[in-house]
């Protein structure tokens, strides 16, 4: 029987290897058919197991807001969502499923300031900023060297590019500060918002389901979160609230 059991044991190891081994481009697609099957719950498995891994990707976010959106959890559709619109800012299907997603909300007053300095990526404008100086001192230096004779165009090529660097700079900035801003999501309803870090607080107010607030402090089992654009502030159980930004403790 030992010989039987370990023979078997050897048998299988190889494919134990290989189902570790398999890639996440392949796990992926693998999640993919089965959503695609109609089996969301197992394709929900092996994206959760994705992301817990450290793997990123608005792909992956966007499909994970699919998932539970068709499952009728609209506030976690809309973290996911606004998780993958933070890495692909611009995609017009990540925009459509979240404004969807969100449609239930009727009174929130959307932060247009924060969609339009939160168009392009951190790393988009770090390119863009990167060849503005390239051409800035790279004209500045041709022409101090005299390698450059005319007396037009590089003056006004040295005015462009340095208004558009302090533009983008400027941008950069205004978008970093927004980014430091920790938002989160309502995730479940009914939303209740307490006076206090506790179930026996009163209830300040409520706030739908797929709501964004800002998240000012967090406890272990309660968080802090506020409303700018309408003075309220309360309290909510970090089973109804999850940060945008995934740590190691928000991603499921």
């Amino acid at each position: 029987m030992r010989r039987i059991f370990l023979l078997a044991a050897i048998l299988a190891f190889p494919l134990l290897i290989h189902a570790e081994g398999t890639t996440p481009d392949e796990r992926f697609l693998n999640a993919n058919q089965l959503f695609e099957k109609g089996e969301p719950d197992k394709a929900g498995e092996i994206y959760q197991a994705l992301v817990s891994q450290g793997f990123q990707g608005a792909e992956l976010y966007y499909n994970l807001g699919n998932l539970h959106y068709r499952k009728g959890e609209r506030g976690k559709a809309v973290l996911w969502y606004e998780r993958a619109l933070r890495l692909n800012p611009r995609d017009p299907d990540i925009q459509f499923n979240l404004s969807l997603a969100r449609s239930h909300i009727k009174d929130e007053d959307e932060n247009i300031f924060r969609r339009i300095f939160m168009t392009f990526t951190g790393d988009e404008l770090s390119c863009a900023m990167s060849f503005i100086l390239w051409i800035f001192f790279g004209i500045l230096g041709a022409r101090t060297m005299g390698w450059i004779k005319s007396e037009n165009w590089p003056g006004a090529a040295l005015w462009l590019s340095g208004f558009s660097l302090a533009l983008i700079a400027g941008w950069f900035g205004a978008a970093a500060a927004m980014e430091q801003e920790p938002m989160a999501v309502v995730i479940t309803p009914p939303g209740e918002v307490r006076n206090g870090p506790g179930p026996d607080y009163a209830v300040g107010f409520t706030i739908p389901e797929g709501s964004n607030v800002q998240l000012l402090n967090r406890r272990p089992d309660w968080s802090q979160v506020g409303v700018p654009n309408q003075g309220l502030k309360g309290w909510m159980p970090n089973s109804e609230v999850e940060p945008i930004e995934i740590t190691p403790a928000s991603s499921n």
